[in-house]
C-alpha cells in the first residue's frame, strides 16, 4: 500500500488493509449486525422480558415475520449482549439461552437440544422424564431468564395431538421456571399457538415486517458497511439517510431534437435574401409556381389549336 492510501478510513479499517488477502476475504464475508429502528425496538422488548421480576405467570413473546428476515440474527445479539459467565468456582450463569426447536415437535428431542447447547453430556437413551428433570435442574443452576426457542413453527410438521404435547412442555417449562418464553418463527406460528388459549394469552405476537422503501430502509443502507474498505476515497463516504447511497445507473445522453424551423436562408452578394435550397417552405412554393406555369401554358396551347 502506498504511503497515505486509506486515511480517509477508521483506525480498524486501516488495520483490515493491511491483512493477507485470505483472512480480508473472511473478514468480508463475516456476518455484521446493524442496528436498525425495528430491530432496536425488539431488542428493548427482550431486555424488558430479561428484567421483568419473577411470578407465576411470566410474560412471553413470539417473534414472527418471513423467511430470511433477520429474526434469528436479532435473537443471537441478544444473547451475545447476554453472554455466559463464570461466577466464582465452577459455577457458570447462562442468563439467555438461544436453541433450535427439533425439525418434529418431540418432547424427547427438546429437551436433548436444551442439554445439548448447555453442554451437559446426557444419555439419548435415557426417557423423556428423566430429561425433564434434568433439564430443570440445570436451567436452575445456570440462572436461566430469558429462554429463545428458533424455528418454532417446526412444531407444525406434527399433528394435532403432537403440536399440544409440544406446546404443553413449552408451557410447563415456562411456569415451573418462572423465566419468560420466547418464540421465534414464520406468521403461520401464530395459528398454532391459537389452538391452546392459554399460550394464545401468553405469547405476544411482534411482527417483523418486509423490507419497504422507506426512510428505515435508506438509513439501513447508509449504514451498511461496504463488503471490503476502498483504499482510496470515493463517493461511498458521503451516503447520507436523504438519499439511496448507490449511485444512479449510467445513462445514455439525450440526442437532441432535429429542428422544425425552416433554415436561415443564404444572403446574396447584393443583401437580398435567396431562398436557400434546403429551405422546405421555398421549395414547396417554388414547385408550386412551376405546376402553375406549366398548367397555364398547357391551357394556352389548346386554346390556340385549330378547331
Amino acid at each position: 500500500m502506498t504511503d497515505g492510501a486509506g486515511g480517509h478510513l477508521s483506525e480498524a479499517a486501516r488495520t483490515a488493509l493491511e491483512l493477507p488477502d485470505d483472512e480480508r476475504v473472511a473478514r468480508i464475508r463475516a456476518p455484521r449486525w446493524i442496528g436498525y429502528t425495528q430491530a432496536l425496538a425488539i431488542l428493548g422488548q427482550l431486555q424488558a422480558l430479561l428484567d421483568h421480576p419473577k411470578q407465576h405467570r411470566m410474560p412471553n413473546l413470539l417473534l414472527v415475520g418471513d423467511t430470511n428476515n433477520g429474526k434469528t440474527l436479532i435473537a443471537k445479539r441478544f444473547e451475545r449482549l447476554h453472554p455466559a459467565q463464570r461466577e466464582g468456582g465452577q459455577a457458570v450463569l447462562v442468563p439467555v439461552l438461544v436453541i433450535q426447536a427439533p425439525p418434529v415437535p418431540d418432547e424427547d428431542r427438546f429437551y436433548s437440544a436444551i442439554l445439548d447447547a448447555l453442554l451437559v453430556p446426557h444419555r439419548s437413551s435415557h426417557r423423556a422424564a428423566q430429561k425433564q428433570g434434568e433439564v430443570i435442574r440445570i436451567l436452575r443452576y445456570v440462572g436461566l431468564k430469558v429462554l429463545v426457542v428458533d424455528e418454532i413453527h417446526h412444531v407444525l410438521a406434527g399433528h394435532d395431538a403432537k403440536q399440544r404435547q409440544f406446546l404443553n412442555v413449552v408451557k410447563y417449562l415456562g411456569n415451573e421456571l418462572r423465566v419468560p418464553i420466547v418464540g421465534v418463527g414464520i406468521k403461520e406460528t401464530v395459528r398454532a399457538l391459537q389452538t391452546d388459549p392459554q399460550l394464545a394469552n401468553r405469547f405476544e405476537p411482534v411482527a417483523l415486517p418486509r423490507w419497504e422503501m422507506n426512510q428505515d430502509y435508506l438509513m439501513l443502507l447508509a449504514r451498511s458497511p461496504a463488503p471490503g474498505a476502498c483504499v482510496s476515497p470515493c463517493s461511498c463516504s458521503s451516503r447520507s439517510a436523504d438519499r439511496p447511497p448507490h449511485p444512479e445507473p449510467c445513462r445514455a445522453a439525450p440526442q437532441p431534437r432535429p429542428s422544425r424551423k425552416p433554415a436561415p436562408a443564404a444572403h446574396g452578394s447584393s443583401g437580398s435574401r435567396v431562398p436557400g435550397a434546403s429551405d422546405p417552405i421555398h421549395r414547396r412554393r417554388r414547385r408550386r409556381a412551376g405546376a402553375a406555369q406549366r398548367t397555364s401554358r398547357a391551357r394556352g396551347a389548346t386554346a390556340r389549336a385549330p378547331m
